[in-house]
This record gives structure tokens, sequence and C-alpha cells, in this order.
């Protein structure tokens, strides 16, 4: 999250540079800060996206232990009724974590087929342009 942020920060920098011709970077340049940024975010949410499996799969295990009428959750407040979580609310939540980790590989790749689709090929270097 750090690196993220502080990489963030570059990019104001880098649109400054931009707006500026004397000081604009190339078009390799500028991909290239984007791509750091992207396999950044990416990292970072697929390491977040873990820590959150992780501790949904303990709960889960700590109420599939517990007595199958539920848990009950910690009231802060005074009034109100007892409330129960239980395993089927853990398993509901799992099913929502992995949805989100499916949705995010297909995210992914079609991210990678989208730039793949715009690059040259070799075999064609043509295909598109008619000349």
């Amino acid at each position: 999250m750090v690196f993220t942020t502080i990489w963030s920060y570059r990019y104001t920098r880098l649109g400054k540079q931009i707006a500026d011709p004397a000081r604009r970077p190339s078009e390799f340049e500028i991909r290239r800060v984007a791509w750091i940024g992207v396999a950044a975010s990416a990292v970072g949410i697929l390491f977040s996206m873990l820590v959150i499996l992780f501790e949904v799969v303990q709960l889960l295990i700590y109420f599939l232990r517990a007595p199958q009428a539920g848990v009950p959750a910690v009231q802060t407040t005074g009034g109100g009724q007892a409330s129960w979580v239980s395993a089927a609310d853990m398993m509901n939540l799992l099913a929502l974590t992995l949805s989100l980790f499916g949705e995010l590989t297909v995210l992914v790749f079609s991210i990678w087929l989208l730039f793949r689709s715009m690059m040259a090929s070799a075999e064609f270097p043509y295909a598109g342009n008619e000349e």
C-alpha cells in the first residue's frame, strides 16, 4: 500500500512532465510507469485477497466447530435482540470472496487479451492498415 501510494504521487509528477514540452518523457517511459503501477496494484489486490481468504477460512473452521445453532455476536449496545452468526453466514462470505477471486482473474486475462490484440504482429505487420 505504501508503494502504490508513492507511485500514485509519481503519476502527478509525470502529468506535469507531460504538460511541459521541454521535459516531456518518451512514450516508452510513460508506458513503463503505467505498467509498474498496474503490476503493483494487482500484487496488492492479490495479497489483500489472500489475507481475506485466509481469515474467512479460519472463521469458517471456528464456526463449524461451534454448536449448530450458531455463535452469538458480541453486542456493544445495550438495547436490541442478541444476533447470531452461523456457519452458513461464513459460507456466504467465503463464496463472495471466491467470486471476487474469479472476477479478478477474468479482469487480468481480459486486460492481457486487450493489450495482446493491440500489439503489432510479426507475421502480419500491416494487418488492419490499408496501404
